[in-house]
């Protein structure tokens, strides 16, 4: 890899996935262990997960812990600004 390094892993693995010469024309997607982040869902055990989608612009992601038929343990709502689901409006989490 040519030029300055990185400041986060995730930019560091596009510039990797970018650089690959068998993945052209293709496009990188940053993805992350929600256990892991700070916020709302740290520290929140889960293990199983469904997702809905209610209407053209929302999603619903349920998270359990001890699989899907387990406890309900948070439920993130993303809104979207349209259908294309390019923007997202707001999001909403739910322990």
């Amino acid at each position: 890899m040519t030029g300055p390094i990185r400041d986060t892993t995730g930019e560091r693995i596009q510039d990797a996935f970018v650089e690959s010469p068998t993945r052209a024309n293709k496009t990188a997607v940053e993805t992350f262990d929600l256990n892991s982040i700070n916020g709302p869902l740290s520290g929140v055990k889960w293990d199983a997960f469904n997702y809905q989608y209610p209407t053209t612009t929302q999603e619903i992601v349920s998270l359990y812990e001890g699989g899907l038929s387990g406890t309900l343990k948070a439920t993130v709502t993303l809104n979207y600004t349209d259908a294309t689901k390019k923007f997202l409006s707001n999001g909403q989490v739910v322990l």
